[in-house]
């Protein structure tokens, strides 16, 4: 009985937790907030996916899926923003060595028929440039992963071993630096899927 309202607690926590993400973005609010764990993780990709009207970039080290995998719902938002809404979303990722996971199966799948979705892996050179960016964004030379939504909105996560991560879903400041940076060398890069 006790483990059932642990467990109801906790999901009244995250589905409040969802809800206020959700009202930030629709009002497409300047607020930066602070997001930690790999379930909030999905909650804050998923709404910059949703509510970016055309484009959005994603840099992940890799693909091993362990914020994706285990949210329908940011696999479903990717899957309808190329699908449906024909947004242009770009992906870079360090390592392309996971591909039993269910995001490197559902790009795959997605890139196929689908030209407004491209994948691809980034080098030494890439790397070394968001350390550099992520000295001048916030004060640390460490490895980040970010999203990004319409040069507005944008989640830069610190290592995946502590997963803390800010966020906003209106800053274009610092939206804007991180999509400059993502599209630097983008040509330059080999596509993840031939």
């Amino acid at each position: 009985m006790e483990n059932n309202s642990v467990k109801e607690k906790l999901e009244s926590r995250l589905d409040s937790y969802k809800k206020a993400v959700e009202s930030l973005a629709i009002s497409k609010s300047d607020v930066i907030f602070p997001n930690q764990d790999a379930e909030h993780a999905a909650i804050v990709i998923s709404n910059i996916i949703n509510h970016s009207d055309k484009e959005v970039r994603i840099f992940d080290d890799d693909l091993s899926g362990d914020v994706s995998d285990n949210s329908p719902e940011l696999l479903a938002a990717l899957r309808k923003a190329v699908i449906e809404d024909k947004k242009l979303v770009k992906i870079l990722v360090k390592d392309d060595s996971h591909k039993e996971t269910k995001i490197y199966q559902l790009l795959s799948e997605l890139i196929e028929v689908n030209d407004n979705l491209i994948v691809k892996k980034t080098n030494q050179k890439f790397i070394d440039s968001i350390r550099n960016a992520s000295q001048n964004i916030v004060n640390e030379n460490t490895m980040i992963n970010f999203s990004i939504g319409d040069k507005t909105s944008f989640r830069i996560e610190f290592p995946k071993n502590n997963r803390k991560a800010f966020c906003s879903f209106n800053n274009p400041e610092i939206s804007k630096t991180l999509w400059e940076l993502f599209e630097s060398n983008f040509e330059d890069f080999e596509p993840v899927f031939s």
